[in-house]
């Protein structure tokens, strides 16, 4: 199973939003990282065949995802960031037309909606409107159409939105599970929701792949660049415009801040410390 990305190129005008993009995804989780206007929305596009590229092609198992046709939905699953989905749908109702638009028989999609309703948490609700959903439920439902068909590419932006702590556990898990046989792509700017899931997060930049590799390599890039320290509150603004802030929070009288430095200040004390996903979100994009 095989996702490739040949050289691609997509322009808008003059504006190139993928600068020869390359890689190869193979099944597991993806986490895509980088600021607003990266590409990342632009290489989901491509992905799902919403876009023509300039140049450059896709492979889907060694074929052009274009010579598919109509059968390549039956292979995607896409959750879009947009909630205000089919309003005046219920929830039931809205994963039976995804579930006819993927071409799933009546007997499959019976049990896939029964099963990923009851997966995502939302049985109470399946004749509830989409309109009416929190966001949270807007996005679990979105999921849940996302995954009907078990898709072999399931392409998820900014799924986590709206989700409490232990509904985001939920998701981690059941994406988790679907990774066995699937390839899963992630966009999102909570680095902590791919950081224990992901085999390999792949930093994006102006349209090109600053850096990737498993979350435990990319934190151990900037070993020795991340500190913690105690100062008082009116030295914050001082050290804020010296230093980039992964961190703050209080403690009793003091703040302590986290800093992403290769020259951390001598004239207070600091300690090392791990670095995590955001603090590699940081030291790349400030």
């Amino acid at each position: 199973m095989e996702l490739k990305i040949d050289k691609l190129v997509v322009s808008y005008g003059k504006k190139t939003v993928l600068d020869n993009f390359d890689y190869v995804f193979t099944p597991g989780i993806y986490g895509l990282l980088g600021p607003n206007g990266a590409g990342k929305t632009t290489l989901m596009k491509a992905i799902t065949d919403n876009l023509i590229p300039k140049s450059g092609e896709i492979y889907w198992e060694n074929s052009c995802i274009h010579s598919f046709g109509s059968e390549y939905r039956k292979i995607i699953g896409f959750m879009p960031q947009q909630q205000n989905i089919y309003p005046y749908f219920t929830v039931e109702n809205f994963l039976w037309y995804m579930a006819s638009l993927k071409g799933l028989k009546k007997e499959q999609a019976e049990k896939e909606i029964d099963k990923l309703l009851d997966a995502v948490h939302l049985s109470n609700e399946r004749y509830k409107k989409m309109g009416r959903l929190s966001g949270g439920m807007k996005q679990r439902a979105l999921l849940a159409q996302a995954l009907l068909g078990s898709p072999q590419i399931i392409i998820l932006d900014e799924p986590t939105v709206g989700l409490d702590p232990k509904e985001r556990i939920r998701m981690r898990n059941l994406l988790s599970k679907a990774a066995r046989n699937s390839i899963i792509l992630i966009t999102t700017h909570i680095a902590s929701d791919v950081q224990f899931i992901a085999k390999d997060i792949i930093i994006m930049n102006q349209g090109k792949i600053t850096d990737h590799g498993a979350p435990e390599k990319l934190c151990n890039n900037i070993n020795g660049l991340v500190y913690e320290m105690e100062i008082h509150e009116n030295c914050m603004e001082l050290y804020s415009s010296r230093y980039k802030i992964s961190n703050i929070y209080r403690e009793a009288e003091l703040m302590k801040i986290r800093i992403i430095t290769d020259n951390p200040p001598k004239e207070i004390a600091v300690n090392a410390v791990k670095p995590d996903l955001e603090d590699v979100y940081l030291y790349y994009f400030g």
